[in-house]
């Protein structure tokens, strides 16, 4: 995939480039990324990152192969002869099994990339790739090759490798001749059916540690003994901790100096029989994880709803984020939110974030809204999630975050389960009177009775209101489920659901069996209800006990409350 500016035609970009290489249009780094001081290791007078940082954790990179380790020889070990060339389209390209010979055996390889700190120079922001491999044998000459690819270029079994050539794939060569410490570097990009020179680099030592004055690209190898910061195997003294003379090589060029812009997805470093551009290719390394320069990162975050008892709704706050992780700046990236409701497309919303340069993020903040019967049974959270659509430039991977909450039937799915902050609390009143009765030729004493149980999670210093349901009145007297009315005396049986601040009413009347006083100025009835109900979001049951005491003989004939029960 070419990720180049629309209106730039590929042949006006190669003469850009080839200009820009022969007449050297970079500057000086102020504070450069990674060390290209010919050694792996990290030094203390250097700045920036080093190999043995990088390939054993991204440290400050947009992206890194990490160590490729190509000896012991892995299974699909080595180019075959023939057809396998630079400048042939990859299905041509065949590998087989077995050691190549000692002077172009990779014992290992190695690929970052990284956006150069913004600190003021005309150069912050750019995008640097940087790469290298150790050698088996340090004898003669070397010819090395490094490849950027937009395919996903593997070794596959048969003999072949898979993916072809896009237009735009980097391929840096580097040439050690003679017992040279200096490199001569030639980069090419491939367009149409071949290779494209961008402008023959020459001798490009690097200097001071990264990329000199004037230059886009340089390469160093190790004059004298350094550290292997990894294991590392030498024709002449076996496994060592130790790179002889000539063993290790590191280089970089600056794509954005160059001005190249294009997806990368993978990495291949080479060995070749000679300088020449139709050199047979000899030993390869490639990572089986790729090297994505090109990615997104997609996120979400759900925080605490609350019940929003005029709206009568729940009302949840969350947001989105994507980073562009890579180093390439993206125009544009879709996705699609599922507002909450998981499995339900019909209220989806298309969220479009960018452009986003490398390392940028960008958030929304958005609110969803679900009614008391959208929220799952406890104890099912409230899933939120969001799914990648589509990115401009097309193609560009876009992967979830860790912190990802993943469900097996929605693969593609970012999810964070959203939290509401319920406090659920629940009130009973309950009145009672005296009347004497004659009934069945019988006179004898009725207590009647009303009141009410009220949603009180509303209510409260710092309340948290969540609508209760199954909620029922028990007469203790009796044990039975007392019927419930709503404001208008409708019955609604013996169990409903309560929004806060809402009441449903009851009544009622008993026939008292027992006294406490046989004088009747003393002698009252005392009798309970208890009212009952559940937290609809996590189950939660909450009570409360309501005791109503008539006396006999209050002194007068005394009314019970107004109640809207018919």
């Amino acid at each position: 995939m070419n990720l180049r500016k629309k209106n730039t035609t590929a042949i006006a970009m190669a003469l850009a480039l080839a200009f820009a290489l022969a007449v050297g249009v970079g500057q000086a780094f102020a504070a450069p990324p990674f060390e290209l001081d010919g050694n792996a290791t990290s030094s203390g007078t250097v700045p920036g990152e080093d190999w043995d940082v990088v390939n054993f954790g991204p440290g400050n990179s947009v992206a890194r192969t990490g160590l490729i380790v190509d000896r012991p020889e892995p299974a699909f070990a080595q180019f075959q002869t023939g057809g396998s060339k630079d400048q042939q389209d990859i299905p041509n390209w065949r590998h087989t099994g077995g050691a190549p010979t000692n002077k172009t055996d990779i014992t290992n390889a190695y690929a970052a990339a990284y956006v150069h700190p913004e600190d003021g120079t005309a150069r912050a922001g750019n995008l640097i790739l940087v790469f290298g491999m150790d050698r088996f044998d340090t004898s003669g000459d070397a010819q090395l090759g490094f490849w950027f690819l937009q395919d996903n270029v593997q070794p596959v079994a048969g003999g072949t490798f898979s993916g072809v050539h896009v237009d735009g794939d980097i391929l840096v060569l580097v040439n050690f001749s003679g017992g040279g410490d200096t490199p001569t570097i030639e980069v090419f990009q491939w367009q149409g059916t071949g290779l494209v020179s961008l402008g023959v680099g020459g001798d490009v030592l690097c200097t001071g540690g990264f990329i000199p004055a004037g230059q886009n690209f340089c390469g160093i190898t190790n004059s004298g003994n350094v550290p292997a910061p990894w294991a590392y195997e030498n024709k002449d003294v076996g496994v060592t901790t130790q790179f002889p003379p000539g063993a290790f090589f590191e280089g970089a060029v600056d794509l954005t100096a160059l001005g190249i812009e294009v997806c990368i997805t993978n990495f291949l470093a080479e060995s070749r029989s000679s300088t020449s551009i139709t050199a047979t290719l000899q030993d390869f390394a490639t990572p089986a994880g790729g090297f994505q320069l090109c990615k997104v990162e997609l996120s979400k975050t759900c925080g605490t709803g609350r019940f929003d008892a005029a709206r009568d709704l729940f009302v949840i706050p969350y947001s989105v984020t994507v980073t562009n992780t890579g180093g390439i700046p993206v125009t544009s990236v879709t996705v699609s939110d599922d507002s909450c409701t998981q499995g339900v497309t019909g209220d989806d919303v298309t969220l479009t974030f960018g452009p986003l340069a490398g390392g940028l993020s960008e958030t929304q903040n958005r609110t969803c809204e679900l009614t008391a019967a959208q929220i799952p049974d406890p104890p099912t959270p409230v899933r939120n999630g969001v799914r990648p659509v589509s990115t401009d430039p097309a193609g560009i991977p876009v992967v979830l975050a860790q912190s990802c909450d993943r469900l097996s039937a929605f693969p593609d799915f970012c999810f964070d389960p959203c939290q509401l902050d319920t406090t659920p609390t629940i009130d009973v009143v309950k009145n009672c009177v005296t009347r004497v009765v004659a009934e069945g030729g019988v006179v004898k004493v009725r207590v009647l009775f009303n009141g009410n149980v009220t949603n009180t999670s509303d209510q409260g210093t710092s309340p948290a209101p969540v609508p209760l349901e199954n909620v029922q009145v028990l007469d203790n007297l009796t044990n039975q489920l007392l019927e419930l009315f709503d404001a208008t005396g409708t019955s609604v049986g013996t169990s409903t659901t309560l929004d806060p601040g809402d009441r449903a009413f009851f009544q009622g009347f008993y026939d008292p069996t027992s006294v406490n006083s046989e004088c009747p100025e003393e002698a009252s009835f005392t009798n309970m209800v208890t009212a009952r109900g559940d937290d609809i979001v996590t189950g939660t049951r909450v009570n409360d006990s309501s005791s109503a005491t008539c006396q006999l003989c209050p002194g007068g004939c005394e009314q019970l409350p107004p109640d809207p029960i018919p």
